[in-house]
């Protein structure tokens, strides 16, 4: 499994059984963190916290975009670094950065968290698990207006077949933009760029 989605599952079942005690593998024993639309508590000194102090966000630590920039996932967040905000507006905001971030169709799982609290200073982490961006789509399909004609009338003649593939990238430089090619060949023959 997937070590996103295994800290995902553990933190929904401590979720369900009520027990406020969890552990973040990047976090040591205290954090915050947005699951789908739950925000969860971490251990010690966060649960004692005074929700309306201002934390002001010093650093965005962002893992897991094997090709996606950065700025693009930044671009996504309801915070920004250096921004001032109370401690329960950062984790509203956890959840909405994390449904935008979902939105962009980059990444199967994300996962926005506080990672520590120094002084007045928060810092976030972002866990990001890209979907798979290559899909090829081989094609076979006789010219003829309909299958029986190419069968029976022109004894499945395999030169009046057009075959190829169409190949899809998305997120082709990292700035979630789509590269299509298309490869033909057989009766007719192309190659086209999009």
């Amino acid at each position: 499994m997937r070590l996103v989605y295994k800290i995902a599952c553990f933190h929904v079942l401590f979720l369900a059984c009520g027990v406020a005690k969890a552990q973040h593998p990047d976090a040591g024993n205290n954090y915050i963190i947005a699951i789908e639309d739950s925000v969860l508590p971490g251990t010690g000194t966060y649960q004692n916290l005074d929700t309306n102090q201002l934390y002001q966000i010093r650093k965005i630590i962002i893992t897991g975009n094997k090709k996606t920039h950065p700025n693009i996932i930044l671009r996504e967040l309801t915070f920004q670094i250096d921004e001032t905000l109370p401690l329960d507006v950062i984790t509203r905001r956890f959840q909405k950065s994390r449904k935008q971030l979902m939105n962009t169709g980059l990444f199967s799982e994300v996962i926005v968290s506080l990672n520590s609290l120094n002084g007045q200073e928060a810092y976030v982490n972002i866990a990001v698990e890209e979907k798979w961006y290559i899909w090829p789509r081989p094609f076979v399909k006789p010219i003829d207006k309909t299958f029986h004609q190419w069968w029976s009338e022109k004894n499945r003649s395999l030169s009046r077949i057009n075959y190829g593939i169409k190949l899809t990238q998305n997120n082709f430089t990292g700035r979630n933009d789509i590269l299509k090619i298309d490869v033909m060949s057989g009766y007719t023959k192309q190659l086209s760029f999009q």
